[in-house]
């Protein structure tokens, strides 16, 4: 029989820091199935789930939309991604109003509005509108964009499993300072291999 197909949609920062968590062992328990993974936004996730172009999502995404089936798997810490020379790279934690008035680098609201919202939402309640000065399209480039001394970020926690020399993650200490992290399917029945793969995924949170 021909391999069963499963595309799964996926935030940047769970490509890097989930996938390899949960890939090889859902492989080697269903070696029937052949994944095709893409990195997308949120509403490029969307668009694709509403248009079967793909079986599953992952992304950050706290309610279910219009055509839109969610699982919620957990709220994400938020971290600091700091150059290893700044002066709070050693903290244990740090309260998110240390960096009001420093220089941010994120990504554009459109790619991940949930996302970023969750971000700005926890700037203001800890009483500053944050100052973004330049935007990358996944963690990768703004974790370079930090290790070059540019900027500091926020960060939900699977992006600090991508390494970077250069920089240091430090988890902020603010209760509030959460984004969430879903699976999604489109409207129907999701295939029965996707629906084994979103399980794989929820064990990884226990």
């Amino acid at each position: 029989m021909p391999p069963l197909p499963l595309r799964v949609g996926c935030a940047a920062s769970a490509v890097s820091g989930l996938l390899p968590r949960v890939l090889p062992d859902f492989l080697h328990r269903r070696p029937d199935v052949r994944p095709v993974v893409r990195e997308m936004g949120q509403h490029a996730q969307l668009t694709a789930l509403r248009r079967g172009e793909i079986d599953v999502g992952i992304c950050r995404l706290r309610r279910g939309e219009d055509g839109i089936v969610l699982r919620p798997l957990r709220d994400e810490r938020l971290y600091c991604a700091l150059p290893a020379e700044h002066p709070l790279a050693a903290a244990g934690s740090v309260a998110l109003e240390t960096f009001a008035g420093q220089d941010l680098v994120g990504f554009p609201r459109d790619m991940a509005p949930v996302a970023y919202d969750a971000i700005v939402s926890a700037c203001v309640r800890a009483g500053f509108s944050p100052r973004f000065v330049q935007e990358a399209g996944n963690c990768q480039a703004i974790l370079g964009v930090v290790a070059c001394g540019i900027a500091v970020a926020v960060v939900p926690e699977l992006t600090t499993r991508v390494r970077i020399p250069g920089v240091v993650c430090v988890p902020l200490s603010d209760p509030f300072a959460v984004t969430p992290l879903s699976v999604v399917f489109g409207e129907g029945e999701p295939a029965p291999q996707a629906l084994a793969f979103a399980d794989a995924v929820a064990a990884a949170f226990g």
